[in-house]
């Protein structure tokens, strides 16, 4: 990748050269107090950076995966006083005299019409900081895009405020009919940003917590197109234990192992095949772990199994496995024992200690590497006892839970099932959660026909975007 020729601009001033310089893989542009960088993220994806702090290079960020190695497959390229970026997908260009910025898909045909990255609103304000970058948009079509998520009953979208929820997720991301995939990033992946159609149809805006935004822009003609790009981007999923492609018997309210045996036994009677029966908290203690105070509990068993249900869960999963059926536990982010918690409040490892404070008083930072750790330790038992997958239900008190404990869940099974394939089941997800072999289902909903009537646009909204 060469810089020769940037001299040679158009700029009518020297102090105007002296705004642009070159970085590993595209041009760095000053506009103001901002430094904005057009780069090439990989030869399908090109990134847009504004900077307000000394941090240089893309944000590292959970959603992911093998990106930013880019260096060599971009050209830097300048024209009429333009300078960006060029990959085998496009162009992203920006007037370092003006601050107005395109992209370009092949043959020059535009994706993103002009507009002023120099009117990005920018608050300095120490208790609020974000930035705003404005895309320009086609005024005589309306803003319809595809993919953020199920945020909005639509399947066509005008706007997304990411994040998680019961059987919700929103995130920054997006495809447009205008033939381009978005994806945003900001310095906290817990802090993702978010995006609305300006009132004039004449752009949009995305709005980024902190100093520091990403985009990521895909050119792309179709949304087969863009699920490509995308999950080039944040991680491809893997395929799954084939048994989970098999009827999954999810239930709450098991009492006890006959319970269970006469369950099986009645589905082989009615020659109706199962592959696994996935339990509720019932599995691992006796009264819902709602009922315990703050505090926790002495002797609750959060790695532990109820031995009224299951006197020994080893014998009863191995006879389960006998006749081809998984064990499926769920898994809550937080603990219940008393003891437990006191020890994970003294290493602040739990989510309140990290300062957030809307927050269960009991759930875990998965964030944090050390507690990741102890809690694969700790996980030992079940894995040995034959336990097939996780069903982890609310784990919704940060934007990225569910990815760091997959990740979590992930490593555990690396160490005590080598070559295993992963299958967890999640009541939310954030971007780049797809790669470990992770799975989202609709959360609790009502048992009525309207809800019916919805679930296929939000099952196909989160396959949009990425799950």
């Amino acid at each position: 990748m060469g810089f020769a020729g940037l001299g040679l601009l158009a700029f009518g001033a020297q102090a105007a050269v002296d705004k642009v310089s070159p970085t590993q893989s595209g041009v760095m542009v000053q506009l103001g107090t901002a430094q904005v960088e057009l780069a090439a993220a990989s030869p399908e994806i090109l990134r847009l950076s504004v900077r307000y702090d000394s941090q240089t290079g893309p944000i590292p960020s959970s959603f992911l995966s093998q990106t930013n190695q880019a260096a060599g497959t971009g050209k830097i390229i300048e024209a009429d006083g333009w300078v960006g970026i060029k990959t085998k997908a496009g162009k992203l260009l920006l007037d370092p005299r003006t601050g107005e910025w395109t992209l370009l898909g092949t043959d020059d045909v535009t994706l993103i019409p002009k507009g002023k990255i120099g009117e990005l609103d920018h608050s300095v304000s120490a208790k609020h900081q974000q930035i705003r970058i404005r895309l320009g948009w086609n005024p005589q079509k309306p803003v319809a895009v595809y993919g953020c998520g199920n945020g909005v009953p639509n399947l066509v979208q005008t706007a997304a405020h990411t994040g998680v929820s019961d059987g919700g997720a929103t995130i920054p991301y997006y495809w447009s009919p205008a033939g381009y995939a978005v994806l945003a990033v900001t310095a906290d992946d817990n802090q993702s940003a978010s995006w609305r159609a300006a009132g004039n149809r004449e752009a949009v805006t995305w709005t980024f917590p902190g100093s520091r935004a990403d985009l990521y822009l895909m050119p792309a003609a179709t949304l087969q197109d863009a699920a490509k790009a995308y999950a080039r981007l944040t991680g491809f999923a893997p395929v799954p234990p084939r048994w989970t492609f098999g009827y999954l018997q999810s239930r709450w309210g098991w009492t006890n192992r006959q319970d269970v045996a006469a369950a099986l036994d009645r589905f082989h009677e009615l020659n109706i095949p199962v592959d696994a029966f996935i339990f509720d908290f019932e599995w691992y203690t006796r009264k819902p772990d709602y009922e315990l105070a703050d505090a926790g509990e002495a002797g609750f068993a959060d790695f532990g199994w109820n031995p009224q249900l299951f006197p020994d869960l080893r014998e009863e999963i191995k006879e389960l496995k006998a006749r081809d059926v998984r064990f499926v536990g769920i898994r809550k982010p937080r603990l219940g024992d008393a003891q437990l918690l006191q020890m994970v409040r003294s290493n602040r490892w739990d989510l309140r200690s990290q300062g957030y404070k809307n927050v269960p008083a009991r759930d875990l930072d998965f964030l944090n590497a050390d507690l990741r750790e102890w809690y694969i330790k700790s996980s030992a038992g079940l894995y040995d006892a034959g336990v097939a997958a996780w069903w982890n239900d609310e784990g919704e008190a940060t934007y990225t839970t569910y990815y760091y404990w997959n990740l979590a869940e992930r490593a555990a099974l690396d160490r005590y099932r080598p070559n295993a394939r992963l299958w967890t089941l999640n009541r939310a997800f954030s971007p780049g959660t797809q790669r470990f072999g992770a799975a989202a289902w609709t959360g609790d909903i009502n048992s009525s026909w309207e809800t019916l009537a919805a679930t296929p646009a939000n099952l196909l909204n989160w396959s949009l975007s990425g799950m």
